[in-house]
């Protein structure tokens, strides 16, 4: 049997500096979990991802591998969102899977690990093409204020928020709205029936308290299968070990292997067995 993990850019071994990018280093507890329990793995991660993704990426991945038995679904941040086009200036209905962008990753030769597999999400393939965005910095320092007409009579495109560059609009009057609350549990709410149909556990874990919970999981009804483990990776770490993790940090962001492997030997087992 395997355990599968989901996550973003903490959860594929990511660093970046202004020199480079690197993905599938050592800082990935995914894979020191299965170097110390020998338990095979799958990863799915893609840098910048959001929890839109995560219950295709299950979907997915279950279809494909009968065998898994466990998965660790590391809630990423709400501010995220993607773009998409094809070619065809369709909507995709002939061609278009969930798995068209999912591919096996190319890994460095020095992680021969044949049980581990991992995958990611290609930006482009074929006719179609998928982007993980976030909104810069200064669309947060510069807000004006909500400016709606709702009266019945107005035209939508005289609505001011639809004047606003789009990543003013998408921010304010979408990813900081009841609108991503909503998605993400109707994401979470998917997994718990995929995970409940295949007799698949599953436990939800944030690596830091920036990665939101939402004070309610049931908007579509209560979660069966899906295991919340409340406490962030990070004030585990602090309240056990007496370390902060923010500081054990590569490039400010992403935590170093010393972090990932207390996540791997300690964390995790706690959220299982907790």
């Amino acid at each position: 049997m395997k355990d599968l993990f989901i996550g973003d850019s903490h959860s594929i071994g990511y660093s970046a500096t202004d020199e480079k990018i690197i993905e599938w280093d050592d800082n990935n507890y995914a894979e020191i979990w299965h170097q110390n329990t020998n338990i095979p793995v799958i990863i799915c991660a893609s840098p910048g991802v959001g929890n839109y993704k995560y219950a295709e990426w299950v979907k997915c991945l279950v279809d494909k591998h009968s065998d898994i038995s466990r998965i660790f679904l590391q809630s990423t941040y709400w501010n995220r969102f993607r773009i998409c086009a094809n070619q065809n200036l369709d909507f995709g209905f002939a061609e278009y899977s969930l798995d068209s962008l999912l591919k096996e990753a190319e890994v460095d030769p020095k992680f021969p690990e044949e049980n581990i597999l991992r995958y990611s999400d290609l930006k482009i393939k074929d006719k179609f093409v998928e982007m993980q965005l976030k909104p810069a910095i200064h669309i947060y320092e510069r807000f004006k204020g909500f400016r709606i007409d709702t009266k019945l009579e107005e035209n939508p495109s005289d609505i001011e928020a639809l004047k606003e560059e789009y990543m003013y609009t998408k921010v304010w009057y979408e990813l900081q709205t009841q609108l991503q609350y909503i998605q993400y549990c109707k994401d979470m709410f998917i997994i718990d029936k995929i995970c409940q149909e295949r007799n698949i556990q599953c436990f939800l874990w944030r690596i830091n308290d920036r990665c939101h919970f939402p004070g309610s999981f049931d908007m579509f009804g209560s979660l069966d299968t899906v295991k919340i483990i409340e406490k962030s990776a990070e004030d585990y770490i602090a309240e056990k070990f007496n370390i902060d993790a923010k500081l054990q940090t590569i490039d400010y962001e992403h935590y170093n292997k010393a972090i990932h492997k207390i996540i791997a030997e300690s964390f995790i087992p706690w959220v299982i067995n907790g």
